[in-house]
């Protein structure tokens, strides 16, 4: 194998996949490297969309398994912070829940870093090409999305999908959110569209119940020009001077002759950066690690959703799911979808339903009034979410043989920080990741906002009719009583961003700049979620998948790969 490239880039999940192919398949030809510190487990058996919320628990090899450091906010709990560990990164692992969130994030984006290229319209071009939109609905579902005005691309590479057929009793928990009219809940036929309020289901990011990931749908039928190596972690990056040259895997040193593109993810580009010398300059001499680059924002503004699960266990018969935790019943469900694609399986955890909520209430508290100016204005729009709604069953249902239904609110606007730091010099532990969790008095009082809504949703709907009793619920509705049940049940969801900033020029804390360079060091971009100035207001891929469409575009555009 060469050890010189035009092109390296570290990582394989949405951003990485999405650079190496751009430019791999650009008019030029580049030689590019990929690596990817994990293995290749696309295989169809690891991919099917009925696992989609248990992957990251049975398939530990496909993980990173990190933890949180112990949470100051949650009595010291430390929370599971995985991140996927093989080709497509963590679209291996995650929920396949395909959100692109309010217009006014894009345009936030724009904004902070004072360039038009981040904003909706920008960005939603740039969505289309990447999308491939199927539309293969069951009339069940028709009358809840608009598929002739859906606002997605159909030529992509990444698909999505909606389910064939909804699973029993989902187009009755749509219906009910809606009887329920929680802070005036109404149907959104296209909760894609820019404008995410209301309640609907969305699309998966799959194809005919098969999960997508990153190296599906951008990693298969490879020019020769593109090398993809597995197994193969990146220690740290080589510089001669404040010129990046190549990266280190186990010992061997990889050169590039234009450009190394960092897209390991939030928790791992930093480390990769510290690791090399380019960070917080006494944290990096805490480890005796020589200081390349003083960087103190390298690491920090580590920014996170929250959610926290209310369960209700439902009457008999209420769905199908009971028939399949028998393991056997499961075995041969499994083995008639993968040898025909068809049986419960086209249908188990297909559907995903989503409500999305702005509450002018929560946005006036005293604890946003603390936030700083420009944040109280911009989370104030009335299309900006405050808090998401994810209606769904227990992934690992508490009792065998018997019905769940669960509610998770979810906190948008988070505003909470943390941070990623070095456990050590040596590139094989694990970073410690802090991301403060609910620290911020705003989030608290958002939480527990969002556990009320949880619980008014099933008072003032039909759903009460068909359960049997509370499962996991607060002890009263009183402030201090959901609190507690917050702190012992809250869990991250797993969207880790903004740790290597992206920022105006003359912003002193922003670590790149919009075209995505590193700032002070010459031939070194980062191409990941790190670079988000904010955790946007939407579940996190097609973000992953946005910000490696647009950094292939800046590469592409700025070399003439195109020309």
């Amino acid at each position: 194998m060469a050890a010189q490239y035009d092109f390296i880039v570290v990582g394989s999940g949405p951003g990485g996949s999405v650079v190496a192919s751009r430019l791999a398949k650009s008019k030029q030809r580049p030689t590019v490297l990929l690596l990817e510190a994990g293995g290749d487990y696309n295989e169809p058996e690891n991919r099917l969309l009925a696992d989609r919320y248990a992957t990251w628990v049975t398939h530990p090899q496909m993980g990173w398994g990190y933890k949180t450091t112990p949470q100051e906010a949650l009595d010291n709990r430390q929370i599971d912070y995985s991140r996927g560990k093989g080709l497509g990164g963590s679209t291996l692992i995650n929920f396949c829940c395909y959100t692109r969130g309010p217009k006014e994030d894009y345009d936030e984006w724009a904004r902070k870093v004072d360039d038009p290229f981040f904003n909706w319209s920008e960005s939603q071009r740039r969505i289309k090409k990447f999308e491939n939109y199927a539309k293969n609905t069951a009339s069940a579902v028709e009358k809840y999305v608009d598929f002739d005005g859906y606002s997605h691309g159909n030529n992509g590479s990444m698909d999505t999908m909606f389910a064939s057929e909804a699973e029993k009793n989902y187009v009755g928990i749509v219906d009910a959110m809606i009887e329920s009219g929680v802070q005036g809940l109404k149907g959104n036929l296209d909760l894609n569209s820019g404008d995410p309020l209301g309640v609907g289901f969305i699309p998966s990011t799959a194809k005919q119940s098969y999960r997508t990931t990153a190296a599906s749908s951008f990693l298969k039928d490879t020019p020769p020009n593109l090398t993809i190596k597995t197994n193969s972690q990146v220690s740290k990056i080589v510089l001669e001077g404040k010129k990046v040259t190549g990266v280190v895997v186990n010992g061997e040193t990889f050169s590039a002759t234009k450009e190394v593109i960092l897209s390991a993810g939030a928790l791992d580009t930093p480390k990769i950066l510290m690791l090399s010398g380019i960070g917080p300059a006494p944290h990096l001499k805490e480890h005796d690690i020589p200081v390349l680059l003083d960087i103190p924002d390298v690491g920090q503004n580590l920014q996170d959703h929250y959610g926290t699960s209310v369960v209700w266990e439902m009457k008999p018969g209420w769905d199908d799911r009971p028939a399949l935790e028998d393991p056997s019943q499961m075995a041969r469900a499994k083995e008639e979808f993968l040898r025909n694609g068809t049986g419960p399986l086209t249908t188990f955890n297909n559907s995903c339903i989503m409500a999305w909520i702005h509450d002018p209430a929560t946005v006036a508290t005293p604890e946003a009034k603390f936030l700083p100016a420009e944040v109280q204005k911009y989370i104030s729009q009335p299309a900006v979410p405050t808090m998401e709604v994810i209606a769904a069953v227990p992934a690992f249902p508490p009792e065998g043989g018997k019905s769940y239904l669960s509610l998770t609110p979810v906190g948008m606007t988070a505003q909470s920080t943390g941070s990623v730091t070095l456990a050590s010099r040596n590139a094989a532990d694990a970073p410690l990741c802090d991301p403060q969790l609910l620290t911020n008095p705003y989030d608290k009082q958002n939480a527990i906002r969002g556990i009320r809504y949880a619980l008014e949703i099933v008072k003032n709907s039909s759903l009460q009719k068909d359960m049997v009793k509370p499962y996991l619920v607060p002890a009263d509705e009183s402030d201090e009583a959901i609190w507690e049940f917050i702190k012992g049940n809250v869990s991250s969801t797993w969207h880790m961003s903004c740790t290597v900033r992206m920022g105006k020029g003359e912003d002193e804390r922003a670590c790149v700049d919009t075209k995505f360079r590193l700032k002070g060091i010459e031939r070194l971009r980062v191409i990941d979620l790190s670079v988000l100035p904010f955790v946007p207001n939407a579940h996190t891929v097609s973000w992953a998948y946005l910000v490696g469409e647009t950094g292939a575009e800046r590469l592409i555009s700025e070399y003439g790969l195109d020309g």
